[in-house]
């Protein structure tokens, strides 16, 4: 069994070897990188991008849109879960699944 992997890593490497032996090189070229800072754009019509405006009026144009109402605080339903507490029987679960990894490993 270990021949067999030897005979074939020697002929992965072999070919390798081969293929960069006799790879054309005159397809290889270099590219210098540009000095100075480069801008980049997407490539869409120009009608479609979105105005840059400054951080005062992004924040003036959401309230005027949404209000200047804070959003509501999000509240988990924990009645589901074991002891009303879902996050106990999520660490419940990878408990279980941990241990049974380690007696099946």
């Amino acid at each position: 069994m270990v021949q067999i992997r030897l005979a074939t890593l020697a002929l992965l490497f072999l070919s390798v070897l081969s293929f960069h032996i006799t790879m054309p090189k005159e397809d290889i070229i270099f590219i210098p990188a540009q000095e100075g800072p480069i801008k980049i754009s997407a490539y869409t019509s120009a009608d479609s991008l979105p105005a840059v405006v400054s951080l005062e009026e992004a924040d003036r144009l959401y309230n005027e849109r949404y209000g200047s109402q804070p959003l509501e605080e999000y509240e988990i339903d924990h009645s589901q879960c074991w002891f009303n507490d879902c996050d106990l029987e999520v660490s419940l679960w990878l408990a279980k699944y941990y241990l049974i990894e380690i007696f099946q490993g």
